[in-house]
């Protein structure tokens, strides 16, 4: 009797179990008996191992003959690079997929450690992390790289005051999305206890916040109110409001904000030991839009900045007046932005009354008096954006352009086609103002 050799038991074992396979239309290989996926010939599931492709060098790779198209391997030298990559063959050449590596986690937050004016920041570390960075704004850029400590002092900081401060991970793949620590300093000791109140009421340029003084610290409150700025931690040195003395709460208005901007706002209190400030709340102004009502009239156009543009009167000044001043020239533009030049320069140069521009000129109208009459290519933007959106005339409406000195630019509301007529005829009027 002959002995097997290892070698032919061993591929007699495989011969075996692969016709025990093609003895099922599909195959499972798992460590919790169930059953493959009715789409999958074969389902490989494990929550601790992972799928193994054959394994080979490029040039092995490039020896296998006729792949299949989906034919897949793991070529050890195939990246950019001389590392690995996963390959398939489809129509005729072989693909790697670019690996990319991954992103550590967020580290995760740790116990912080608070006096009267300093914070010891802690955090965890996390796996796949080869350093962190850390910083007082959520600007990733300007954070101060940490290495791979987890914890960071900062000292000089206001008594009795909510702080956020933000840490990253990082690897050579990236870095991670922020963690947000958050922790206040101990209570002052002869300053007043104060809290912040949550915004409210926020509009374009204006919010309303408040706080209340829960104790005077032993001394009297001489001014209390809110401080805020477009960067953390804001005191008395940025833009502030005073509401009143003593403890208890109050109401205080911001005013002057800018539109669609992000703030920081704290109350604050003052007595004869110095100024306390409560915890620090964080809002948006609204953006400005078209259409939208605001400084006295409605939005039809805002400049690159977003912060500021012109608005039109919702009303007619006039349903009939001249431009005026027929044979004199007085040197108007047609631009965009020269309206109020315009008018000044035609109410200086044209003593006629009841004309277009001194219409505008001399309006005073929801608390505003400086109207004017827009020029040619103004008059235009508010048809492209206001058609449809307030009431205007199916008429023709004057504009502050001259063309000679005999001509005025129009305006016909009615389809938005502009031409210059006669400067005696009469037309209806609209004021704007920029804000």
């Amino acid at each position: 009797m002959k002995t097997l050799s290892m070698k032919k038991v061993f591929l007699f074992l495989i011969l075996y179990a692969c016709m025990g396979l093609q003895l099922k239309a599909q195959v499972a290989i798992n460590n919790d008996n169930s059953t493959p996926h009715p789409s999958a010939g074969l389902d490989v599931m494990f929550d601790n191992k992972g799928f193994l492709p054959p394994r080979m060098t490029r040039i092995q790779m490039a020896a296998i003959a006729n792949p299949a198209n989906g034919l897949m391997v793991y070529c050890s030298d195939c990246s950019n690079n001389a590392t690995g990559a996963l390959a398939m063959f489809l129509s005729g050449a072989w693909f790697t997929f670019i690996p990319t590596c991954l992103v550590p986690f967020i580290p995760t937050d740790g116990i912080h450690t608070a006096a009267i004016d300093q914070i010891v920041w802690n955090w965890n570390s996390v796996p796949d992390a080869t350093g962190y960075r850390w910083s007082a704004t959520n600007n990733y850029a300007l954070a101060t790289d940490m290495g791979t400590l987890t914890s960071q002092s900062e000292t000089g900081l206001n008594c009795f005051t909510s702080y956020n401060r933000f840490v990253w991970s990082y690897n050579p793949c990236g870095n991670s999305l922020p963690l947000t620590l958050t922790q206040a300093t101990l209570p002052c000791a002869g300053l007043p206890t104060i809290t912040t109140s949550a915004v409210s009421n926020i509009a374009y340029t204006t919010s309303t916040s408040g706080g209340i003084v829960v104790s005077d610290g032993g001394n009297v409150v001489t001014s209390r109110g809110v401080c805020w700025s477009i960067s953390p931690d804001p005191t008395i040195a940025d833009s502030h409001v005073a509401t009143g003395t003593g403890t208890g709460g109050f109401t205080s208005n911001m005013t002057d904000l800018l539109a669609g901007t992000d703030y920081f706002v704290r109350a604050y209190a003052t007595n004869s030991t110095g100024t306390a400030y409560g915890n620090e709340v964080i809002f948006t102004t609204l953006p400005f839009d078209i259409g939208v009502a605001h400084a006295g009239g409605v939005i039809f156009y805002i400049d690159p900045t977003g912060q500021h543009g012109l608005v039109t009167s919702t009303t007619d000044q006039s349903t009939g007046a001249q431009w005026g001043c027929s044979g004199t020239l007085i040197g108007t533009s047609t631009a965009l932005g020269t309206g109020q030049a315009n008018t000044t320069a035609i109410v200086n140069a044209c003593s006629q009354p009841g004309i277009a521009a001194r219409l505008c000129n001399d309006l005073v109208l929801n608390g505003y008096g400086d109207w004017f009459l827009p020029s040619k290519d103004e008059l235009f933007m508010m048809h492209q954006q206001l058609e449809g959106v307030i009431p205007f005339a199916f008429n023709i409406y004057r504009s502050s352009s001259e063309n000679g000195a005999f001509f005025a630019w129009y305006l016909f509301w009615g389809d938005g086609q502009q031409n210059y007529s006669d400067r005696t005829w009469t037309y209806y009027v609209r004021a704007i103002r920029a804000f």
